[in-house]
């Protein structure tokens, strides 16, 4: 795979900073839910996300999903049938006059590629967009239509609005990772994915971070990177063997999905050591996110067939960027020593970069 190929997580060179109204509040909603966006692998996923971001934020009141389907040169459009729960579905006879609509419409001419286009349809004004690559086959594009309740300036034409243009940023990073995700095929996409835990894997972790020091660099915010290793991890496996140790690794990794927020990233680096990073925390909100992670462990049972129930702890290292560093090297590295020192300072305990481990203490904290 190309790096061309890979998805633009860097802002759409229109936004400004100075556009927004609330510049901390804006920037975070939108790194939020642009890495809701990222964590998806498929374009339905991609869909459905944005789709709840609209009701949640911009009070989504219908939507509908066509797809083309290549006829010689022409190309007619299919409503799809996409459905999610909790999301109105325009009706319909709506449905096949946006169809007639599009039909008339050149959407293979680049005015349309990128962003937020309008159409009318009885009197009311229905968003676009174009969802995956074109220059794929039809199974992989898609165009998505909707429209928003009782807020007519979302679809004024100017980017002064704040939330038009909140929405056409959304828009357009939703654009680049359908245009990504529709270029891989089953083999590629697998490329990233853990085979046992279905987390990402360590070929992910250099695609994360360069994504997250660009985002964290462009927008002056920070986030953690957690370095995890399961304590004793070995002892399960002499013991009870690899099938229990493997379903293990599993149940820990649901833990760990269950214990952060959807836009954090776990990794799965290797054997028994976990990644995660840490959207939007410095130093002190890493190491309070490790240590409910440490916590979460240290509590829970887990429990296998043949009546077998097993206890497993961890120990953790944090750096936070900017703050430890401002590379992805010097952060893995500097949370691979934090979690050795956590190692050496009894286990089952965070340590962050810069505090002196506690033999006394599970974590090492300042605060």
């Amino acid at each position: 795979m190309q790096d061309n190929d890979l998805p633009n997580k860097n802002l759409s060179s229109h936004l400004s900073d100075k556009m927004l109204d609330n510049p901390e509040e804006d920037v975070n909603f939108l790194l939020q839910a642009s890495q809701s966006l990222w964590n998806e692998s498929s374009i339905k996923g991609l869909i459905k996300k944005f789709l709840i971001l609209l009701q949640e934020h911009f009070e989504l009141e219908e939507f509908g999903v066509f797809s083309p389907t290549p006829d010689g040169k022409k190309i007619d459009f299919k409503s799809h049938s996409m459905r999610f729960p909790n999301l109105q579905r325009f009706p319909e006879d709506i449905l096949t006059k946006i169809q007639n609509t599009l039909q008339t419409l050149p959407l293979k001419n680049d005015d349309y590629r990128d962003g937020i286009n309008t159409i009318f349809c009885e009197n009311k004004a229905i968003n676009f967009s174009i969802m995956g690559d074109q220059s794929t086959d039809s199974s992989k594009w898609y165009i998505l239509t909707w429209t928003v309740k009782d807020k007519p300036e979302v679809l004024r034409l100017t980017l002064s609005n704040k939330a038009r243009f909140q929405l056409d940023f959304l828009v357009r990073q939703l654009q680049s990772e359908c245009r990504w995700v529709s270029k891989l095929d089953k083999t590629q996409a697998l490329l990233y994915r853990d085979d046992l835990t279905g987390l990402f894997n360590y070929r992910y972790l250099d695609l994360a971070l360069d994504s997250e020091i660009r985002r964290a660099q462009r927008f002056q915010t920070s986030f953690s990177l957690l370095f995890l290793d399961l304590d004793d991890f070995k002892l399960v496996n002499d013991r009870y063997g690899h099938l229990i140790g493997s379903s293990l690794l599993k149940k820990v990794a649901e833990t760990l999905a269950g214990t952060l927020r959807e836009v954090d990233t776990v990794i799965r680096y290797g054997g028994d050591e976990y990644l995660i990073i840490v959207l939007g925390a410095n130093s002190r909100r890493g190491f309070l996110t490790a240590e409910r992670i440490r916590s979460a462990l240290e509590k829970t049972t887990f429990k296998f067939e043949d009546n077998i129930e097993l206890k497993i702890t961890t120990s953790i290292g944090v750096a936070a960027f900017p703050e430890h560093g401002m590379d992805k090297e010097t952060l893995i590295r500097m949370s691979d020593e934090m979690m050795y020192s956590s190692k050496r300072g009894g286990k089952n305990r965070v340590t962050l970069v810069g505090v002196e481990p506690k033999s006394n203490d599970k974590t090492n904290s300042l605060f």
